[in-house]
């Protein structure tokens, strides 16, 4: 098996070759729009598959979904695409504007085609509803490894430890979140709020440094920077947060949170609603009122008494839907199924050939 991917770090590099896999590298950067640029990248995509001649492509994220399936109709491969998540591309304010995403919908609607694998099924509809006629499967989430994330449950302390971890850009509602957190504790500290990401710098949406800086001198945050060992700051904070106004597929951060029996904020946006019940295993508020995340962690300060019941809930959603092997043993049939179409076409394409060469 290759995977082609932009190798940003030796060391990821040598993990997935570890794995058995043959790493292709390949310049892709998910946020530019210079034309120049997304040229040389669809024309290395061509040709990586010129030159592997692959029986199946499986293509991650948008770009590649869009140029790899233009080189695969033209070469006749069988394709898996996925789309973790819509992204922008998804957001409201954006569906009745903009040319960039008028042209990617008509893509989709028009030319989207073989298996394509979304995350939750709000993202499916919003799909059927453009009139892709694509064949469309929901596996929900990457998959966690519970027995990585098995904290146990933990009883709050007098101030309650509140954890953002996600990319550094602001539509996932970060700034958002410090403002909620300063009127919780207008009338003394109550929570604290922990952060932890990977700063985007090339995203035009990205949080500055300077920004993150400032909040940690004013006290706003406790600034953990990129974190390896995730299940371990998880366990040592009481609720994860994550209030993003983002196309989510399902975020990983709030499975993992679940897995390690933590309970959830955030706001009811496609693939949150997919592991958060509110009441449940935590506490979910309404994405268009100003006030809804502060009251959502008022809540949530006044059932302290139930946060670990609430953990508990979610370890167990986790451990039933979206564990690792609940999610690999998905992924196995949607490939067992390619495989076998894949094989057939190319006997049937053989036998095709084969015909031919007698006729001639």
């Amino acid at each position: 098996m290759y995977v082609a991917v932009p190798i940003c770090d030796e060391a990821l590099g040598r993990e997935l070759q570890s794995t058995g896999l043959q790493v292709v590298h390949i310049d892709l950067n998910p946020h530019s729009i210079n034309p120049l640029a997304e040229l040389h990248t669809a024309w290395q995509i061509w040709r990586i598959i010129f030159r592997l001649k692959p029986s199946i492509l499986h293509l991650i994220t948008l770009k590649p979904v869009i140029y790899g399936g233009v080189i695969a109709r033209v070469k006749g491969l069988k394709t898996i695409n996925s789309l973790a998540g819509l992204g922008r591309f998804a957001e409201p304010e954006r569906k009745n504007y903009g040319c960039l995403a008028k042209c990617i919908r008509l893509w989709l609607k028009h030319f989207l085609s073989g298996t394509v694998v979304l995350e939750n099924t709000w993202d499916m509809q919003n799909l059927q509803q453009l009139g892709v006629s694509a064949n469309l499967q929901v596996i929900e989430g990457a998959g966690v490894d519970i027995d990585q994330y098995k904290s146990e449950q933990k009883s709050p302390d007098s101030i309650v430890k509140i954890l953002f971890a996600s990319r550094l850009i602001w539509k996932k509602g970060l700034g958002e979140l410090v403002d909620a957190c300063e009127a919780v504790n207008r009338d003394g500290a109550r929570v604290e709020l922990h952060v932890a990401g990977i700063r985007m710098v090339h995203d035009k949406d990205s949080i500055p440094r300077r920004q993150i800086e400032r909040w940690q001198r004013q006290g706003d945050i406790i600034w953990h920077d990129n974190v390896s060992a995730m299940e371990d700051l998880i366990s040592r904070c009481d609720l994860i947060c994550l209030p993003t106004r983002y196309g989510e597929g399902i975020p990983r951060i709030l499975i993992e949170a679940a897995a390690c029996r933590r309970p959830i904020i955030a706001p009811d946006v496609a693939g949150c609603m997919d592991i958060l019940k509110d009441g449940v295993n935590g506490f979910m508020y309404d994405r268009n009122s100003p006030l809804g995340l502060a009251q959502a962690m008022e809540r949530a300060i006044d059932n302290k008494h139930r946060l670990g019941d609430l953990g508990e809930s979610g370890r167990e959603m986790v451990v039933e839907k979206f564990s690792d092997a609940v999610i690999l043993e998905q992924w196995s049939q949607v490939y067992n199924a390619n495989t076998q179409d894949a094989d057939a076409s190319a006997l049937a394409l053989k036998r095709k050939n084969h015909v031919g060469q007698a006729g001639d």
